[in-house]
């Protein structure tokens, strides 16, 4: 199938392939990935969305880079370059292990893009939209307001955390491994 302007990878197209790398030329005429276009790729290793791509389909990666977490500690990586607005679907890196997630401006998420994913780091560009991060957690955050606490970051080096008074939402698995001996 195809989009006007664009090329899309449809559904399931690399699904359970032995590819490694999923990157596209700078130029790519591909626009959209289709649900589970990569999905099972255990052996995937990097993951380049260029400036172009607007459209990521649910479970897209779903399942990525297994091989190389579990068996030599390599975390997936993904690079999401600036450019066009780009919406992403649900579960798009559920069971994908990544270290560092950096969220460009392009990128706006909720709280359940983070669902089924372990990340070391989130990591949104300065003046996101959306995001809002210090050194101790990552915020959605509402007229430049923390309202909902993603995720305490694990290299805090805080005994203690106080969450701030604007939040009125916690989301699933914010404190998951928190070695902190107090939060209030």
């Amino acid at each position: 199938a195809g989009n006007i302007g664009g090329v899309t990878v449809g559904n399931y197209a690399f699904s359970e392939s032995s590819v490694r790398t999923g990157s596209y030329e700078e130029n790519s005429n591909v626009t959209t990935l289709g649900r589970g276009a990569f999905m099972g790729c255990t052996y995937l290793s990097e993951i380049e969305i260029p400036a172009n791509m607007t459209r990521v389909g649910d479970e897209a990666f779903a399942g990525c880079g297994y091989y190389f977490a579990d068996y030599y500690d390599m975390p997936l990586t993904v690079t999401i370059a600036e450019g066009e607005p780009i919406t992403f679907g649900s579960n798009v890196f559920t069971g994908c292990t990544i270290e560092d997630f950096n969220v460009p401006l392009r990128m706006n998420v909720t709280a359940d893009f983070w669902n089924g994913m372990s990340v070391e780091r989130i990591v949104p560009a300065v003046g996101h939209p959306t995001l809002f991060a210090d050194k101790y957690a990552l915020y959605i955050w509402e007229n430049k307001v923390p309202t909902t606490l993603l995720r305490y970051q694990p290299e805090s080096d805080a005994d203690t955390f106080e969450i701030p008074e604007t939040v009125t939402a916690i989301a699933a698995n914010a404190f998951l491994n928190c070695e902190r001996t107090s939060v209030t």
